[in-house]
């Protein structure tokens, strides 16, 4: 009985987590650490930037890769992606940045520099991409 009510507390604790971060930011965003050149780059350019967390190797990354694709297709020199790669021992820090610990991850970040949302792991189509973008100052 103690281990069913531990293992409940755990998921609710995970599930509100989950939640909150999915959410987004309140209106004064945090500033978006700016980890390493190319993210430093891409927020100082005025424009708003997905930082995209990834396994260039892994299934369910190759598969957001594709939607995001489609995302900067359509939006073209309107948005900046980042990606940042797990195998790469140099992009440790941004993943700790950013409190990334699930594979694939989004951060969006507004055009002033912000954190507007934390996308919730997993792959993210490209309708809901672009209607959060659409949605961010």
């Amino acid at each position: 009985m103690v281990n069913r009510k531990r293992t409940f507390i755990v998921l609710l604790t995970l599930i509100i987590s989950a939640a909150i971060l999915s959410t987004g930011c309140a209106k004064d965003a945090p500033a978006a650490p700016k980890s390493n050149a190319a993210i430093k780059s891409a927020l100082e350019s005025g424009k708003k930037t997905f930082l995209f967390f990834l396994n260039p190797k892994g299934g369910p990354c190759q598969l957001q890769d594709v939607e995001m694709k489609k995302l900067v297709q359509t939006l073209g020199d309107k948005v900046n992606v980042v990606y940042v790669s797990a195998l790469d021992p140099n992009e440790q820090k941004v993943f700790y940045d950013y409190g990334i610990r699930s594979l694939p991850s989004l951060v969006l970040v507004d055009s002033k520099g912000g954190v507007a949302k934390y996308f919730s792991p997993g792959i993210h189509k490209y309708d809901e991409l672009l209607k959060s973008y659409n949605s961010t100052k």
